[in-house]
């Protein structure tokens, strides 16, 4: 190899080392400043005015409790309209993750709580979407062939309480 194209080869070996090095720098500053913004524009009221920064914090459980055990015997209410009862429609899945928190032996009936799809969600646990289901029947509860409720005809939507409940 000549000396000329030893140099070259050496320089431009340096200069792809100075580049990539700088460009993952930038691309790290650049994610960093990115996931920071986005963080601060998520929990900052003025971009979502209805979301609450602390929405799923201290007492929500109780809350979400409180609001499932308002459902009657023979009826279901859906995880959105849990959360919206709450006064945050967006967080249905907390909902849903805070029913699944819930001890055995809870006097919360979490088996009147289904998707928006009108059916038993079949997430979580193995065995508990075949327990509600069976709950459900053995509170006169009808599903379909493919395990669908008639929302229209059953579902809770509790009279009386204001949203935000519990606020």
């Amino acid at each position: 190899m000549s000396s000329k194209r030893a140099e070259r080869s050496q320089f431009a070996g340096k200069r792809r080392a100075l580049f990539a090095s700088d460009v993952a720098g930038k691309r790290r500053a650049l994610f960093a400043s990115d996931v920071a913004g986005k963080r601060k524009a998520l929990f900052a009221s003025e971009v979502h005015p209805g979301l609450e920064p602390r929405a799923t914090g201290e007492g929500f459980h109780a809350r979400v409790y409180a609001l499932v055990r308002m459902v009657p015997f023979g009826r279901v209410t859906t995880y959105g309209d849990v959360a919206t009862m709450l006064g945050t429609p967006r967080i249905a899945r907390h909902v849903g993750w805070a029913l699944s928190a819930l001890p055995p032996d809870s006097d919360v009936p979490w088996q009147r709580v289904i998707n928006a799809h009108a059916m038993v969600s079949w997430r979580g646990e193995l065995g508990r979407a075949s327990l509600q289901e069976a709950l459900l029947r053995a509170e006169g509860v009808a599903l379909g062939a493919r395990g669908k409720v008639d929302l229209q005809a059953l579902r809770w939507h509790y009279p009386g309480v204001t949203v935000p409940f519990g606020s």
